[in-house]
């Protein structure tokens, strides 16, 4: 019978969805742990849900709204998470691109992805990034996750509301983009809805017995 019900209401939830009711249900519990570049990061949902509305909400102030990308060039961090929560609140689009890319095969992406927002990184990458965007000729906004100060990620966000922007979000619109590998020419970006992200963690979560005491160390790239 649950799961005739669960069937039911999974067409009408966003991944945005998702993460007010882990606020709901689990204020207590931890969300993300991350060195973040030497520094101890560990959020609690209520922690990270405010700090994703901040985003969301400096984002859509610097005009990202329905259908707009947001990209992401860097290794993994907890602000992936945040950024994705962001883009799905505000029914954008996030990209995190494959930062093992070279300087030439970053400006493509740059150009396909044609992104509002790129959120980047110095440390290891930084040539290629910076070598990537001169190619390209981005106009998007940069923000720089490890860094503090003027056109940082943290800065942008600072001062923010954190309240949620509470955006109508048709949960079948694309909201995780991933390049596909290119066994031929270029790569093709492949958008996965709010929906198949959310069916996708269901069965997985079914098939590897996950439940709210499970945690998960990504360590790939």
């Amino acid at each position: 019978m649950r799961e005739t019900a669960a069937v039911e209401v999974l067409p009408g939830l966003t991944f945005a969805d998702v993460l007010r009711e882990q606020r709901r249900s689990r204020p207590e519990q931890l969300a993300v742990v991350d060195g973040d570049f030497g520094r101890d990061v560990r959020l609690t949902y209520p922690e990270l849900d405010d700090r994703t509305n901040r985003l969301a909400n400096a984002l859509a102030a610097a005009g990202v709204g329905h259908g707009d990308r947001i990209l992401w060039l860097g290794q993994n961090s907890f602000r992936i998470v945040e950024a994705l929560a962001a883009a799905a609140k505000l029914g954008a689009m996030f990209c995190p691109a494959n930062w093992r890319q070279s300087a030439d095969e970053l400006a493509f992406v740059l150009g396909d992805v044609d992104a509002r927002v790129v959120i980047w990184q110095d440390e290891e990458i930084g040539a290629t990034v910076r070598a990537a965007r001169e190619l390209a000729g981005s106009s998007a906004v940069w923000l720089q996750h490890d860094a503090d100060g003027d056109a940082s990620y943290e800065a942008f966000l600072t001062g923010a509301s954190k309240a949620d922007p509470a955006v109508d979000v048709d949960p079948s619109a694309a909201l995780l983009l991933i390049y596909t590998a290119a066994f031929s020419g270029r790569p093709n970006g492949a958008m996965l809805s709010h929906t198949a992200l959310i069916t996708q963690g269901i069965v997985m979560g079914r098939l590897s017995d996950i439940d709210a005491d499970y945690v998960y160390l990504n360590s790939g790239p």
